[in-house]
């Protein structure tokens, strides 16, 4: 299935185009080799065909596709995009773990978006799909990544939990940085417990909303997160990636570009 964007009132609408009418599609891509994200008919920012193929590398590299497993502990790590928290709820909810865990304060996509803290956003959402209070753990001091692994496992210690599996939630272009960050992070002196990560079943171009914002901004957050992948494993703060050449290449290219560079470091 390949989709090409409508430009329409909010975010853009993907026609989902099936083999009867693929052929179609190449034909419309010689005269029209862009995807639409604006807001208005007349007044559409504009992504290339090419930038999407690049960002569509880079997001299939993220996702880890790890087989889910029941855990002792559920972690969904905070965010502005309140779909995690859905999905960390059913899948309690599903019987995937005894615990969930809801981790963050704010970061620098929600710090001016709730009054709040994000695991209280994430909870009231679990609560609101079922999953009762008591098995809710909040972590409320996180602003990073590496915190949320850090003051998770200090909460845990102090309720006596000492989990040997954890299943970890986060977007899905988080998912990589999201297991890199966690090997590294845990600060337990013994083994590590086993980590399996997952997040929304969503694929790149469905995962704009009216919360998240459009494609470009999405492709914007990734490559922050890309390029975190880059640095942070010979930093230390998290464990080193393999990353094949084509994403290299995908990730240089859009860079080039200079139009996803609002999340840079």
């Amino acid at each position: 299935m390949v989709y090409i964007a409508q430009c329409v009132t909010g975010i853009p609408r993907y026609i989902a185009l099936n083999k009867t009418s693929l052929a179609a599609f190449w034909f419309l891509l010689t005269f029209t080799p862009t995807v639409t994200t604006g807001a208005r008919p007349n007044e559409c920012d504009v992504i290339p065909t090419r930038d999407i193929t690049a960002a569509q590398t880079i997001w299939n590299y993220m996702l880890l596709n790890h087989t889910l497993r029941k855990c002792d502990v559920i972690m969904a790590m905070g965010s502005y995009d309140v779909r995690v928290a859905r999905r960390a709820a059913d899948l309690w909810l599903d019987g995937y773990g005894h615990w969930l865990v809801m981790s963050g304060k704010t970061g620098n996509l929600t710090k001016q978006l709730w009054t709040v803290p994000e695991a209280d956003v994430f909870r009231d959402v679990a609560v609101g799909r079922g999953v009762p209070r008591e098995r809710i753990l909040l972590e409320r001091e996180s602003t990073n990544t590496g915190q949320n692994v850090k003051n998770t496992y200090t909460l845990l210690s102090l309720l006596g939990i000492q989990p040997r599996s954890i299943l970890l939630l986060q977007k899905p272009y988080m998912e990589r940085r999201a297991y890199a960050t966690f090997l590294a992070q845990w600060p337990s002196s013994e083994s590590n417990p086993d980590v399996i990560v997952t997040s929304p079943d969503v694929s790149l171009l469905d995962y704009p909303n009216d919360d998240i914002g459009p494609l470009n901004d999405v492709i914007s957050v990734m490559l922050g997160d890309m390029q975190r992948i880059f640095l942070y494993g010979e930093l230390g703060f998290q464990v080193k990636q393999e990353i094949p050449e084509a994403v290299v290449r995908a990730f240089e290219y859009l860079q080039f570009t200079g139009r996803y560079s609002r999340h840079f470091q």
